[in-house]
């Protein structure tokens, strides 16, 4: 768990137009003017100074002209942007691993972390994933900030700064919805949002919905690409193994018995039984065919404005932002045995499906390659797995503005943030999979595990009631695997401003302030990990 504390406080500045100007008039005895003077920030109300960053407005029509299906489509051709995470990495991990439906501003590529992204002028707890800071409908604009700002808001807005403003007032009905999909029908991706504005009395209300989701395209839907991918795996299954006594690799005898028919390496299925690698010290099969070239997702997003003229110097506001985004992983049936397991996976000689009969422990393993004609696990989708990756984020702000008199102004805001990614697969347990190794496994703790290809009927060496395995055994190795990391944010911002007092030049103004930014983080790692359990990892505990 990390827990951080922030206070700051706001320098004062004051305003001096044009005093500088008279102090060199003084000094020089010649008539010279000031034609510009320069800040690089202020929150002096009203204040005239031109900003010495350049600063690029994006309003919303601007964003709606491009056709852009999301705010993370439009990022990604902005041409001071990079790497944004707006197209799918398929060699990315699960948890995100730019899964194309997190995108975060990347300025100048320097990374998202180098990039502060703001939220009506209020930090988020989560900015790499723009699209859940506020539905697209409900988007008045985009100022960004394209110089480091570094100076006046620290080391993470190294890149710049972009300030994300919503809409607050609006009087009626809005409706947007678009779709799109790929030429070859592969995929589709659509969206629909609604944003509804009405003044009642001294309340303004702003409300907006919206919903997105996109279809996954996989990689044997594009033969041309599959078949050009470097996609081989070497550990199974088929997979290889060694004797207790010695270090000479030993195939399983099922590697490319059967499907040899099956050759064109942009199908899917082809090569069921792997291929003998030329020395002969490894099967090799193909893994492209049970991942995506993009993946599913579906998201909700909800924003509510609502902001009360209290009195005629009190303006009080509440803003409220809850978004659900759930992103699917998929990949191949079951990740390869950790190698640190392998001295304690023995499978003995009297085991029924063994080929060698000598007692034997896998070097390069998996336990399924999801095409096998005997039983997989349950939660395979054909042939793949498939692991939920879900980011929920709600955002609570609570803001007053207020006049003291005498040009004088302030405000005063408050705001609860969480964000959570629950991270849902299966894990195949290290403990179960040795005691069915042992013939101790099952619910009733007495199957067998077949490790072997001979497990396929289409296999020659298959023998029926034997070699098999049951449906309950194969499920019963795999547990599902739940995370849930939380992040709790809390922010307080205050800043009054106004003048002090008149010069011959002009008025001397200033504003002071405060904030406060209070960070909790949860990190909670998957069960079978933290027990030292996971088939797929090693043996020593995570924390």
């Amino acid at each position: 768990m990390k827990h951080s504390l922030l206070f700051s406080a706001l320098a004062m500045a004051g305003a001096f137009p044009s005093l500088g100007m008279a102090q060199d008039a003084n000094t020089n005895n010649n008539d010279t003017d000031v034609e510009e003077v320069v800040v690089t920030g202020t929150y002096i109300r009203n204040s005239a100074f031109a900003g010495a960053s350049p600063v690029d407005t994006i309003d919303q029509e601007a964003l709606l002209a491009t056709g852009s299906v999301s705010t993370g489509q439009f990022m990604r051709d902005l041409v001071y942007t990079d790497n944004v995470d707006a197209v799918s990495n398929v060699l990315g991990g699960p948890g995100g691993g730019q899964d194309g439906n997190t995108s975060g501003f990347n300025l100048r590529g320097l990374g998202a972390s180098s990039t502060l992204t703001l939220f009506d002028g209020r930090r988020t707890v989560s900015s790499d994933a723009v699209g859940s800071i506020v539905p697209d409908i409900a988007l008045n604009r985009m100022e960004i900030v394209l110089d480091g700002g570094s100076a006046l808001y620290g080391s993470d807005a190294v890149a710049g700064v972009v300030n994300l403003i919503p809409i607050k007032r609006y009087d009626g009905v809005r409706t947007r919805t678009s779709y799109g999909r790929d030429q070859e029908g592969g995929f589709e991706e659509y969206s629909a949002g609604v944003l509804f504005g009405k003044e009642i009395d001294d309340f303004n209300v702003v409300a907006a919905l919206q919903y997105k989701k996109n279809t996954p395209l996989m990689r044997y839907e594009r033969p041309r690409y599959l078949r050009a991918d470097n996609d081989i795996f070497t550990d199974g299954p088929p997979g290889t193994f060694r004797s207790l006594t010695s270090t000479a690799p030993l195939v399983d005898p099922s590697c490319g018995t059967f499907g040899n028919d099956q050759n064109d390496k942009g199908q899917y299925d082809s090569f069921p039984s792997g291929i003998k690698l030329d020395s002969g010290t490894r099967c090799a099969i193909f893994f492209g065919q049970w991942i995506q070239y993009n993946r599913p997702n579906e998201q909700y997003t909800g924003y509510v404005n609502v902001t009360h003229q209290t009195t005629d110097w009190l303006e009080l506001e509440y803003q409220g932002v809850y978004d659900s985004n759930l992103s699917v992983f998929i990949t191949e049936a079951a990740s390869p045995m950790n190698s640190s397991r392998a001295s304690t996976m023995i499978i003995p000689a009297n085991h029924p499906a063994n080929p060698w009969g000598i007692a034997v422990v896998p070097v390069a393993f998996r336990t399924f390659n999801g095409r096998s004609l005997s039983a997989q696990p349950s939660y395979l989708k054909h042939g793949s797995q498939w692991d939920d990756s879900t980011y929920l984020q709600d955002r609570h702000t609570f803001s007053a503005r207020y006049e003291l008199g005498g040009d004088w102004s302030g405000s005063t805001s408050y705001s609860y943030q969480t964000f959570r990614y629950r991270y849902k697969t299966y894990e195949e347990l290290a403990s179960r999979v040795q005691a069915a190794f042992q013939g101790r496994g099952g619910p009733n703790g007495n199957e067998w595990f077949n490790p072997f290809m001979s497990s396929d009927p289409r296999s020659p060496y298959y023998v029926a009631g034997v070699t098999d395995n049951s449906q309950e055994l194969v499920d019963w190795l795999s547990e599902q695997a739940t995370t849930e990391d939380k992040t709790y944010f809390q922010v307080f911002d205050t800043v009054v401003t106004g003048p002090l007092f008149d010069l011959p030049a002009g008025a001397v103004q200033m504003a002071f302030g405060g904030h406060i930014r209070d960070e909790k983080v949860i990190d909670n790692p998957v069960k079978a990990r933290a027990r030292g359990d996971d088939f797929n990892a090693p043996a020593a505990k995570q924390t």
